[in-house]
């Protein structure tokens, strides 16, 4: 039997007198197995040693990336139980490091761009984003105790930074301002949020809505507006760019719009 680096000839056992080897060393060092030089006896695994000294010499600085490091150093072990059993095994290798670099990593990548395009599409959406900031505790309130709005007292608590994002309120001024903001939207299902922002300034909701006698209640048709009610008695619109900072609020009104009736289409 021969190898790349080697001639082997070999005898049963019961012919070979101890000490006799069944190798002859013909070819250049480095790519013979160690059971060439009388260390164990020879099989076919011998010339998957030799094979796998040849592709590292054939390679050159390409053997040293890891699917080829990692193929090489089976075919190349010392003992012959830690290489491969057959041929066959090493060229089965080969195709799985292939089908590994030419399908399941751009198959990952591909994965990894639709959880990024999912991602990005529920931060487009505004109920999703603030949904999300809720979640992940970007939304932190608290309660407010008083009855009374003390704006001296928001405004120390937002220099010093012990703010929360929005407070918790249920005070008598949610009434008074829920009637000017009817006022100023007569034509609109006006929904309380239960939340004052940083400024003493309630936070509203304005549906348009249709009475559905079949229903027996107000259908959702839009929100028109989320406004804030100012303790001066100003009313404005909360803007796109103030979503964010107005979550705690949007998350609820959206909540009162999600258990209104729809129309029929």
């Amino acid at each position: 039997m021969g190898t790349f680096g080697s001639l082997t000839s070999t005898r049963p056992a019961s012919r070979r007198g101890e000490g006799d080897r069944d190798t002859r060393l013909l070819g250049t060092r480095g790519f013979a197995p160690p059971e060439q030089y009388g260390f164990s006896q020879t099989d076919a695994r011998a010339d998957l040693y030799a094979l796998g000294a040849t592709f590292r010499h054939l390679l050159g600085p390409v053997a040293r990336k890891r699917r080829w490091k990692r193929l090489l150093r089976r075919c190349t072990a010392l003992d012959p139980k830690d290489r491969y059993a057959s041929a066959g095994q090493v060229r089965r290798a080969v195709y799985r490091g292939r089908v590994l670099r030419w399908a399941v990593r751009p198959a990952c990548f591909v994965v990894v761009g639709l959880c990024a395009a999912f991602v990005i599409s529920l931060f487009a959406n505004l109920s999703s984003r603030l949904a999300i900031f809720a979640v992940l505790g970007a939304s932190d309130t608290a309660v407010w105790e008083d009855d009374a709005i003390d704006p001296a007292a928001l405004r120390a608590a937002a220099e010093s930074g012990s703010a929360p994002l929005m407070y918790e309120y249920n005070g008598s001024e949610a009434l008074a301002r829920y009637e000017d903001v009817s006022a100023r939207y007569p034509d609109c299902l006006v929904v309380y949020s239960g939340y004052m922002d940083r400024e003493g300034a309630l936070v509203y909701g304005c549906i348009d809505t249709t009475f559905s006698i079949r229903e027996g209640a107000y259908t959702f048709d839009g929100l028109r507006a989320i406004v804030r009610a100012a303790p001066d008695g100003a009313i404005s619109a909360v803007e796109t760019g103030e979503f964010d900072a107005y979550a705690p609020a949007g998350i609820a009104i959206y909540e009162t719009i999600e258990q209104m009736p729809r129309l029929a289409e």
